[in-house]
């Protein structure tokens, strides 16, 4: 449920106050293909709707922003926001690899880890 969700990112806030940060907003899509209209679903990755959101709630500079998955829809995601992605092995992140790699859909980066993908983020800029 709504409520379920809204729980486990209080969670994540609440377990992050130990490193003296916050996350500023969560975004989701309550919407499920199978079980809603199409319309219910425009803010599905791969849409970039969510981003264009955020962006524009906190006056983020798109292009200077990344994009982190280990989902083929993730990467998709980001570029469709024109943002640099980063695919992480961890997770689906092999599996999406393979198949990104078949489609010559490649992302900015790959990263080994989360941990990685930041390091990354920092030699980029």
């Amino acid at each position: 449920s709504n409520e379920d969700v809204d729980a486990v990112n209080e969670k994540i806030n609440s377990l992050l106050t130990a490193f003296k940060v916050s996350i500023d907003a969560f975004y989701y899509c309550p919407a499920h293909p199978d079980y809603s209209t199409p319309e219910e679903c425009e803010c599905r990755k791969p849409s970039p709707k969510m981003i264009f959101d955020a962006a524009a709630e906190f006056n983020v500079d798109l292009n200077q922003s990344y994009f982190i998955g280990d989902t083929v829809a993730d990467i998709d995601c980001g570029k469709n926001a024109g943002l640099k992605t980063i695919l992480v092995k961890t997770g689906k992140g092999e599996e999406s690899f393979s198949i990104l790699q078949k489609e010559n859909n490649f992302p900015t980066f790959v990263a080994e880890n989360l941990a990685n993908a930041c390091n990354l983020i920092l030699g980029d800029i």
